[in-house]
């Protein structure tokens, strides 16, 4: 097929070679709409109610890992893989294909937001209908919190259409005019990437020997910046998911960590993906049936990493309050005495919940409290 083609079957082997080539970018959006649309608990992350400040924080914090830790790897993998690919086509990449090439990244980055937005309309049938009644406040707050994520989810989507609109020619403009990322830390990266197809100098013969022969078209700098770019995110995210988990802040818990879990892994799989097609190996899949392997038969790689008791530090402070600690705070809250020999006139209501994580949590809460609200009118309710 001619490179100049643009007819409907030049789109299709256009759009397929894309997609193969972005296969790492694609399956990161696929796994984020699978988590978010089949794992009700991901969904419920989303009714986690917190105070104005703390919230402030949590949901900044979700929103900039969205950002950063899904949207920009999958863009730049993409833009890094499909001018990888560029090498692959006979004749020169066809019209199509380089349409692709540009809009492609920014169409993956933006499902990510989209699939944010799809998994929060999805909570929504995790909420009673009946919001009218009196004692649904807390279910009510659950709602306003839904709704305003999903108004500044929507927000955020118009925000990046138009900067997909806006920034490509601009940064082209810029990057040719102003010479910003016609750095020696780029030019090497691109002529490792794009050695044999570095555009030739255009200045003349005198001035070839100033600028050092070939030079770079601005589309192949900002794709060594995007290369620059991948390596320190998938630095960062190991920071978050691998060495410190059990020291990162109480606002970047639960729902912050899903696009980190999602995207962390896109950088890594990209250098394999990248290097495959340089070297027409196999390496990405060896490098996901070496892990497969290695954590069904290395002892002890999934094991949980657990507080210990040292001579320095002491005895390990208990994370949850014994049984008889728990029986005290209830004897307080309802004016008995704490001595277990005397009787309470407040009789107590054992009740045992199945789960362990924000979405058991959170219904149960929901359960008890409407309980409470239906039995308070005919005297003071045990609490």
């Amino acid at each position: 097929m001619a490179g100049s083609s643009v007819g409907p079957l030049a789109f299709v082997r256009a759009a397929l070679d894309s997609f193969w080539y972005c296969r790492v970018s694609l399956l990161s959006v696929l796994a984020g709409w699978l988590i978010l649309y089949a794992a009700p608990q991901a969904q419920s992350l989303f009714l986690e109610l917190q105070t104005y400040e703390i919230g402030l924080q949590h949901w900044g914090g979700f929103y900039l890992a969205v950002f950063l830790f899904w949207m920009l790897p999958t863009q730049f993998s993409a833009r890094v893989m499909l001018h990888a690919g560029e090498e692959r086509m006979n004749g020169g990449p066809s019209r199509w294909y380089g349409f692709l090439l540009v809009h492609l990244p920014w169409l993956l980055a933006l499902m990510c937001l989209i699939g944010v937005a799809a998994g929060q309309f999805w909570t929504f049938s995790h909420i009673p209908d009946d919001l009218a009644t009196p004692a649904m406040e807390f279910e009510k707050a659950a709602y306003q919190q839904l709704m305003l994520l999903l108004v500044t989810t929507i927000c955020l989507i118009v925000l990046w259409v138009l900067a997909w609109l806006v920034l490509p020619p601009f940064l082209n403009r810029l990057t040719a005019s102003t010479g910003l990322l016609d750095i020696w830390v780029f030019r090497l990266i691109a002529a490792i990437m794009f050695g044999r197809r570095a555009v030739p100098s255009l200045s003349g013969p005198g001035e070839q020997q100033e600028s050092g022969g070939d030079r770079f078209t601005p589309e192949q700098l900002q794709t060594a910046w995007s290369a620059v770019a991948l390596f320190l995110i998938w630095s960062a995210s190991i920071y978050f998911v691998f060495l410190s988990p059990l020291e990162s802040k109480s606002w970047l818990d639960r729902a912050p960590m899903i696009p980190i879990l999602v995207g962390a892994w896109v950088p890594v799989l990209t250098f394999f993906a990248y290097f495959a097609h340089r070297l027409r190996l196999p390496l990405l899949a060896l490098f996901v049936v070496l892990m497969t392997a290695l954590g069904n038969f290395l002892p002890n790689l999934h094991g949980m990493r657990v507080l210990r008791q040292s001579p320095a530090t002491g005895p390990v402070e208990a994370r949850q309050p014994t049984l008889k600690q728990a029986i005290l705070w209830w004897r307080k809250a309802n004016g008995c005495e704490p001595d277990f020999t005397k009787d309470c006139a407040v009789r107590p209501i054992i009740v045992a919940a199945e789960g362990g994580a924000s979405r058991a949590a959170f219904f149960t809460a929901s359960l008890l409290a409407h309980l409470e609200d239906l039995t308070s009118g005919s005297g003071a309710a045990p609490r």
